[in-house]
């Protein structure tokens, strides 16, 4: 359940950045009704797909599609929706590290538009880095088992082991 309520912040801030972006743009009682409608439903419409996900094994989920699609492009699905919650976390132990380095990126600093360089250096660029180590860990991962790009091996023979 905790880990539930780690995947599901992300919906309950942008359910917060809702309310907020109506109440700015209409009157306070309808904006916060209408943006909270507006954000409720959105979180409800995740809500089953996050417990599915969390709840259920991978490879009964793997094996279920299977019968209904290709192997290569069930494991390109599967693998986009784990690494979601995983670069959320990411996300926020990078930005909690760098805050603690002393740059302003907390939501504070971020009001001020001369901050947001800041932002884009200490959080984008290591968040964009470890992305790539991911992907090249999935991509040996994949390969490991049976997964390959057949593409690539075809045009280029000299890529061939």
């Amino acid at each position: 359940m905790n880990v539930l309520w780690l995947d599901l912040r992300v919906f309950l801030l942008q359910v917060l950045i809702l309310v907020g972006l109506h109440m700015l743009r209409f009157d306070l009682a309808s904006g916060f009704r209408t943006g909270l409608r507006t954000g409720l439903q959105i979180l409800l419409l995740f809500l089953p797909a996050a417990i599915f996900l969390r709840s259920t094994r991978s490879s009964q989920l793997m094996g279920g599609l299977r019968r209904v699609m290709p192997a290569r492009i069930v494991f390109v699905i599967f693998t986009s929706f784990r690494f979601i919650p995983f670069f959320v976390r990411e996300m926020e132990e990078i930005a909690l590290m760098q805050r603690l380095r002393g740059a302003p990126i907390s939501p504070r600093h971020l009001i001020n538009p001369v901050n947001w360089r800041a932002l884009f250096d200490c959080l984008f660029i290591p968040l964009l880095v470890r992305a790539i180590k991911t992907a090249d860990e999935t991509a040996l991962s994949a390969e490991a088992r049976g997964f390959r790009i057949q593409a690539v091996t075809e045009k280029h023979p000299e890529k061939r082991e």
